[in-house]
């Protein structure tokens, strides 16, 4: 290995010290005139087909969706597209772990790093914030790749923002004469997968988090979803209107009321989005989240807010249907209203349509958890109430359309013809939901033959996305993000194989492990450092648990707390504690994101926004934030219905933890 010193004044003397625990200390001190500039530990390595890893921002190639935005690594890039590059450099911040690893296809080279760098008489200038993080980078010419780690982080040659501010950033330190920095580094040989890459990890996090404790519990799990419970009804709910349009679940509110206020009365619009999905981002899942915890609660099915939303689950399990036999994925209420008027909304009418794909499309992701959820409901609910009837004959119908066109190997189609039901593409991995949605349905369902049908499915299916999910390339579940390897994917594919493993049994078991080590690829293992005076340092806020929601969307979010049960399952099977400790990370980065009371984050009771933000990227698009706006440490002033339901599905998930 060699290390590369960026000197832009003074000099620096660099000492590399072999350790007794295999671990490597960079200690640089300045000479008699200071120092100002940076250094990189380079690893140079022979490799032809490389496949990267940086958790949480860059797998394999990167980009494969062209007409995305996120970092892509090729040999002869577009000069003209900013997003393809021969190299890459990354600030910590945006990755799950302090560690960067490359496969040559049957082998592993991985740096490991501390999260942070020991600074002593000396100062980081050029960055945004002080904090003093490290940096990976890594290139790729001919036979030739480079892993490196920079000191301090660096970012380029285009930066993952999501604004027109993408030029390169290169911060520096500046050390008085005498002054120094240390860190210590590892490098990792190991044969074998893709997926043994796990083994490193969970060495990395072992290590790392005596100093980077997760968020706990603050109060009881059920005052949590009591609070989400609440928040859901007061700010999210919109009831029914005077001329029959139907009630819906406001997707979000702004926090601060002060601004609603003021864009209502003296503009004459509202700052909140009203739409509602039918699954992926509301819709059904909303639904059971919230009637679980009236069962939980043992609360009345008559009670008004019961029927609140027996009434809403009615509506789109009876009403929302595409022509051709699936459902639509989304509500639009026309204009957008509350108690105090109606306001521009887009379309004029109300009606069902396509979420976030054009009109005319469906998404096998957005389906599938429409379907699965509605499932879950008629089991939470059954011979309890009159409709469940009506939305067993709606999950038939549905899966019927579904199985038409599942092709023979098992794969589903990524994007239906909302017209006729065939298949748009297959290129995604959307459709491995599938698997626990037909599953649910065959717990309350009659006919054993269409029950054999269904378990006939999911089995091809479980076959035909195992390679992918054993590759760790499972892309596309979100609607948004084209065919991004995403966290949500992967935790599609625990919810879904851990399902077939209990259908089944052992030949499942392995491809359920690596799903869920893939998972953890994502989540974030370390606590960001945040500025002594920011309202996330002031909260005690942790970054520890929360999971990136892909390489296009470089954000923490708290999805997968919906397979919680799964996570501690695994753990029980493979009598390994890791899988359900972190799943309880997970869960509570979550809550701690929850307004417990008035005035937190700026919100009300029950409000969650679906950003924190722990880097600069945000979804700017064209629009300048301008060069003095800086995204970290901030939070989305806007609480968002399907966040909320997270904390109901997680606490769901908690109390079935020791599902069998």
């Amino acid at each position: 290995m060699n290390y590369f010193i960026d000197t832009i004044a003074g000099s620096l003397e660099v000492d590399l010290q072999k350790l007794a625990n295999k671990k490597i200390r960079l200690f640089a001190k300045a000479g008699k005139d200071g120092f100002s500039g940076r250094v990189s530990l380079v690893k140079e390595l022979n490799i032809t087909s490389p496949w990267f890893m940086l958790p949480g921002i860059f797998s394999g190639l990167g980009r494969q969706d062209l007409i995305k935005v996120y970092p892509q690594i090729c040999l002869d890039p577009d000069p003209k597209d900013i997003w393809q590059q021969n190299h890459w450099s990354f600030a910590l911040e945006r990755m799950a772990l302090p560690m960067a690893g490359v496969h040559n296809g049957n082998k592993w080279y991985i740096w490991q790093s501390d999260t942070h760098y020991q600074l002593t008489q000396g100062v980081l200038r050029g960055a945004q914030d002080k904090e003093a993080q490290v940096g990976f980078g890594f290139s790729w010419q001919k036979d030739l790749v480079k892993l490196q780690v920079n000191i301090p982080a660096v970012e380029g040659p285009t930066r993952h923002v999501r604004s027109p501010l993408t030029d390169e950033r290169l911060p520096y330190l500046e050390l008085e004469p005498g002054g120094s920095f240390s860190i210590d580094l590892q490098w990792h040989e190991l044969e074998g997968q893709r997926y043994d890459f796990a083994q490193i990890q969970r060495q990395v996090e072992e290590e790392i988090r005596p100093h980077n404790l997760p968020a706990d519990f603050v109060i009881e799990p059920e005052e949590y979803a009591e609070i989400a419970n609440d928040g859901l009804k007061d700010w999210h709910w919109q009831e029914e209107a005077e001329d029959g349009r139907p009630a819906y679940f406001i997707y979000t509110a702004a926090m601060d009321r002060s601004v609603e206020f003021n864009a209502n009365y003296n503009k004459g619009t509202t700052l909140c989005w009203h739409f509602d999905s039918l699954g992926f981002v509301g819709g059904f899942p909303i639904a059971y989240g919230l009637l679980s915890r009236i069962k939980r609660q043992k609360i009345s099915l008559c009670d008004p807010w019961s029927q609140d939303l027996i009434n809403y689950t009615d509506r789109l399990a009876t009403k929302a249907f595409a022509p051709c036999g699936l459902f639509y994925t989304s509500y639009h209420p026309g204009k957008g209203r509350n108690q105090n008027g109606e306001y521009e909304n887009g379309p004029e009418q109300d009606g069902y349509t396509s979420c976030w794909l054009p009109e005319g499309q469906l998404h096998a992701r957005t389906e599938a958890d429409a379907l699965w959820h509605l499932a879950r409901i008629i089991n939470l609910l059954d011979g309890q109430i009159p409709q469940i009837k009506s939305w067993k004959k709606t999950c038939i119908k549905v899966l019927k359309a579904v199985l038409k066109v599942q092709r023979e190997d098992g794969r589903h189609p990524q994007i239906y013809s909302a017209e006729t039901g065939e298949a748009y593409s297959f290129d995604g991995d959307g459709g491995l939901l599938w698997v626990p949605a037909m599953l649910e349905v065959t717990k309350w369902c009659a006919d054993q033959d269409f029950n054999q049908i269904l378990l006939n499915s999911v089995r091809r299916a479980g076959a035909a996305y195992q390679e992918k999910v054993h590759d760790w390339w499972v892309c596309g579940a979100p609607e948004d993000v084209g065919n991004s390897p995403t966290s949500e994917d992967a935790g599609n594919a625990v919810l879904a194989y851990s399902r077939l493993y209990d259908l089944d049994g052992e030949k499942w078991l392995k491809t359920w492990k690596i799903a869920a080590d893939y998972m953890l690829t994502w989540r974030k293992a370390y606590n960001v450092q945040f500025s002594p005076y920011n309202m996330l340092t002031q909260a005690d806020f942790r970054t520890n648990g929360g999971d990136y929601a892909s390489n296009h969307n470089n954000h923490l979010h708290g999805y997968e707390v919906n397979c919680i049960s799964d996570m501690y399952k695994l753990s029980e099977v493979l009598n390994d504690p890791h899988y359900a400790m972190r799943a309880k990370d997970h869960l509570c980065f979550l809550l701690q994101l929850l307004c417990r009371e008035p005035g937190q984050w700026n919100g009300q009771r029950g409000m969650l926004t679906e950003q924190f933000y722990i880097c600069d990227w945000s979804i700017f698009a064209s629009w300048n934030p301008g060069l003095a706006h800086v995204q970290k440490g901030t939070f989305m002033g806007f609480s968002h219905s399907w966040c909320i339901n997270m904390v109901l599905l997680g606490i769901d998930e908690w109390f079935n933890k020791s599902r069998k």
